[in-house]
């Protein structure tokens, strides 16, 4: 029997001189502001109480259950 072949690895690309001497490219948006930023948080409907746990409505000041202030 015959031993089996031994795969050579493939050597990486080397970078081309022009590639070397290029200068790096810097993404459009570094100058530019975020497009989108969040001044605030969403609203939510819901909250919990943090002493009984019972769900009450967002626009609620005291749980209805424990009187806790929410």
């Amino acid at each position: 029997p015959q031993p089996a072949p031994v795969a050579e690895p493939t050597p990486e690309p080397q970078p081309t001189a022009a590639e070397l001497s290029a200068p790096a490219e810097q993404p459009a948006s570094v100058a530019e502001p975020a497009a989108a930023v969040i001044t605030e948080a969403p609203k939510r409907e819901f909250v919990f109480c943090t002493n009984c746990g019972n769900k009450e409505s967002s626009e609620m000041k005291f749980c209805s259950e424990c009187g806790t202030r929410l």
